[in-house]
């Protein structure tokens, strides 16, 4: 899906951010059968 991002919240830019980096992290973890 589509990501919006708020200009006006860089909090909410950070919270993409750490979102997009957990997601990856997750998903490497599951490809290596972890």
């Amino acid at each position: 899906g589509n990501i919006y991002i708020d200009e006006d919240d860089e909090e909410s830019i950070e919270e993409v951010l750490e979102e997009l980096f957990v997601h990856s992290l997750l998903e490497e973890l599951l490809e290596n059968g972890g």
